[in-house]
């Protein structure tokens, strides 16, 4: 865009512009690799799903800075607007899932350590008897 134009106005007929689309196939292909090497291991639930949306909202965030669309609110134009807001909720979900993973490994080391040291589960065990006892009684017809 030239330096005359306005922001937020339409390029002149035969202006050079960026080509957004094309940054935005380089992106997402760049995109297709990290999530390949991402999946590889074991991964909680949900992560692949988080990491594409947060690459692909900040990508468009950063990206729609490069177009000439008119601005809607804080200098952004709608789709930012909308990536933005996405970023926030995938940002408290994941904030969120995080925070109960943490407290329900608490939970599980605190049940573990109670179920080990009490006598109940000890007296459990030793009622048990030894695999197989009791077995004869089924293996007649």
């Amino acid at each position: 865009m030239s330096a005359t134009t306005p922001p937020g106005t339409p390029p002149p007929i035969g202006a050079v512009v960026h080509p957004v689309a094309l940054y935005d196939l380089l992106s997402v292909t760049v995109l297709f690799f990290v999530l390949i090497w991402f999946l590889r291991g074991p991964r909680a639930a949900g992560s692949a799903a988080a990491l594409f949306t947060l690459w692909y909202a900040g990508g468009r965030v950063g990206l729609d800075f490069l177009r000439t669309d008119p601005t809607r609110a804080f200098g952004l134009i709608g789709t930012q607007l909308a990536s933005v807001v996405v970023i926030v909720a995938t940002g408290a979900w994941l904030l969120v899932r995080a925070r109960r993973r943490g407290a329900d490994e608490q939970a599980t080391k605190a049940a573990a350590s109670g179920a080990l040291a009490s006598p109940a589960s000890a007296g459990l065990a030793a009622s048990e008897g030894s695999p197989g006892q009791g077995a004869e009684d089924y293996d007649t017809p």
